[in-house]
């Protein structure tokens, strides 16, 4: 599985919310 760490680093670095950083790593890894 190939992780775009950039993207990864970006919604770390960018989101306060736990649930909503959960929902975009779901989103994430169902693209890969």
């Amino acid at each position: 599985i190939k992780i775009n760490r950039r993207k990864v680093d970006f919604i770390i670095n960018n989101n306060n919310s736990k649930e909503s950083l959960l929902k975009k790593v779901e989103n994430i890894l169902r693209n890969i």
